[in-house]
Formats: C-alpha cells, structure tokens, sequence
C-alpha cells in the first residue's frame, strides 16, 4: 500500500511539474530543462518499482535517469540490480562495470560481478573468483563473501566430480 501511494506520489509530481511546459507530452530524456524535483520524483519511482519487483518497469525509469545524468553511478548499480533480477546478466554486467569505472563502492560492485559472472558459467568462473577475492581483500572475513565463494566451491564440486580427484 505505501509504494503505491509513493509511485502516485512521485507521477503527481512529476505530472504537476511538466504541466507548464509548452509540449506536456515531451520525452523526458531529451528535455534540457529537467529539475531536481523531476530528477528526484523519477528516482523514487524507479526504486518504488524496484522494491515492488517490477524491474522491467524500473530498467525503463533508471534508463531515462542516465539519459539526464550519465555520470551517475548509483543509476547504473541499481540498473544492474534490475538487469540481474530480469536475467538480463550482460547488460548487468555492462551496467555494474560502468558503476564501479564511475567511482561506485567497490566492495559492492565487486560482488555483484562476482554473482553475475558465476551466473554466466562458461569460462566465466575465474572472473568471479577473481571480483569475490577482491571483496576479501576489501573486507576480510566478510561472511557474504566467504559463503558465496563456498557455495561456489560447492556447486563445482558437484558439477564436476573429476575436479575432486585433481
């Protein structure tokens, strides 16, 4: 019930600032004129819709957000967190190095790599590896990372019994 009174909220908003604007039915992302309300409404919206589990329609709110903000690195995580959620794991991968290149928390662009990367299998286990030992050397002990890299271990182990033997 609150995310729909936010997601009404923020389109009010949204809807009462474009009011003004000679053509109401401008494309958002190609307006110069965008204010910080518009900014903030959309954003509320695109994580409204993200915490509601419908990604496709916070991909569409955190894709117009970059077209205003390109530098934005937290609009690229959580792309990458609505791309990953969707199974679109490339373009969450795109996304997530994008945010970590923008200066994004490394520890948490690291891991999510780390999951994705597993999540693409072929020839990709030794990326992942590669991202969850960065975490470790960014925080040591982390108990998320330490039991993601053993249930790596774990499903390798199971996948390929000869692994056990070398």
């Amino acid at each position: 019930m609150i995310y729909r009174i936010l997601l009404i909220y923020c389109l009010t908003i949204f809807a009462f600032t474009q009011c003004g604007k000679k053509d109401s039915h401008a494309d958002i992302s190609t307006n110069d004129d965008i204010s910080e309300l518009d900014t903030s409404a959309l954003s509320l919206a695109a994580e409204v819709y993200r915490k509601k589990n419908d990604f496709a329609e916070a991909v569409e709110n955190y894709s117009r957000l970059i077209d205003i903000d390109s530098t934005n690195k937290v609009y690229y995580y959580r792309r990458a967190l609505s791309y990953s959620s969707l199974g679109n794991v490339d373009l969450a991968i795109k996304d997530c190095e994008k945010a970590k290149d923008l200066g994004f928390d490394e520890f948490k662009s690291r891991f999510l790599l780390g999951m994705l990367y597993y999540d693409l299998h072929a020839n990709k286990d030794s990326i992942a590896r590669a991202n969850l030992n960065r975490c470790l050397q960014l925080r040591p002990n982390s108990p998320k990372v330490l039991d993601r890299i053993k249930y790596m271990d774990k499903m390798d182990a199971a996948l390929s019994p000869e692994k056990k033997k070398t």
